[in-house]
């Protein structure tokens, strides 16, 4: 069986353009979404800030806090969003449905890891102000970070893919009737 990559390739490459647009107009409004989600389970004394993009938690109120603050950039969290999307939306053997499905999926998947990389960041920043040495838990966010925003949207295409070339072809789909009549012996 011989499938050619080159006309799912655009296709992806055209669903990741659609939604790489799509996201720069929404990706305030995903922010604010994920910011009001992730405060409230936050402790009262930490603020959570979005603001040009950037997510900013601290001690206080943030008008009359004067320490050091996070800082983690709220683009960031397109990129999974984007390639899920891209590469979910560009696989043509499956249907729409189980691939609306699939997709509703993933991204609701990707949201609470979002939150989660916001609830551990302050997590670390309130370890971090708390002890004078480098904490283990800011050391876990600095490389765990990479892990959900990058490595996790990954893996999850990859999973997709995988299981999208498991399908199984029909009975005499791949076979040419000049085959098919090869096979069968003619008595005279």
């Amino acid at each position: 069986m011989h499938t050619k990559a080159w006309p799912w390739i655009v296709r992806t490459l055209l669903w990741a353009t659609a939604l790489g647009i799509t996201w720069y107009f929404i990706s305030l409004t995903y922010g604010r979404l994920l910011g009001s989600f992730v405060h409230r389970s936050l402790p009262s004394d930490i603020f959570l800030l979005l603001e040009s993009q950037v997510f900013y938690i601290g001690v206080g109120h943030p008008s009359t806090f004067d320490g050091p603050l996070l800082e983690i950039m709220a683009h960031n969290f397109g990129f999974g969003l984007v390639v899920i999307g891209a590469v979910v939306l560009g696989t043509q053997w499956r249907s729409w449905k189980l691939r609306v499905v699939a997709l509703a999926a993933g991204w609701i998947l990707l949201f609470l890891t979002h939150a989660a990389v916001l609830v551990w960041a302050t997590k670390a920043y309130i370890s971090d102000l708390e002890s004078d040495s480098e904490s283990v838990t800011a050391l876990l966010y600095v490389y765990g970070i990479h892990l959900a925003v990058i490595v996790i949207p990954l893996l999850m295409a990859v999973i997709w893919l995988l299981l999208s070339s498991q399908r199984r072809p029909r009975h005499s789909r791949y076979m040419s009737r000049r085959h098919r009549r090869a096979r069968t012996v003619r008595s005279v």
